[in-house]
């Protein structure tokens, strides 16, 4: 198991961004509506958990600083 938070949030974040692009596929694929409509709620919960946890890896880069002499992980930079 890995201990660094910011290696456990990026390949969390990289899994969540896969799990993305297969819902958005099945919400511009082919098939009826009603089908379609099953996985926007899907999608937007993903999205979601997405926003936090981007959110979550720039807490833990500020956290990155010097607190109480230690440092508490080195910061990780994120490519676009």
């Amino acid at each position: 198991m890995d201990n660094d938070p910011l290696e456990v949030l990026s390949k969390t974040l990289a899994k969540l961004i896969e799990d993305r692009r297969t819902f958005a596929a099945k919400l511009a694929g082919p098939g009826e509506p009603e089908e379609r409509e099953r996985w926007r709620p899907m999608f937007v919960q993903i999205q979601q958990t997405i926003d936090a946890v981007e959110k979550a890896i720039k807490d833990e880069q500020k956290m990155g600083q010097k607190v109480g002499g230690e440092e508490l992980h080195r910061p990780l930079r994120l490519s676009a």
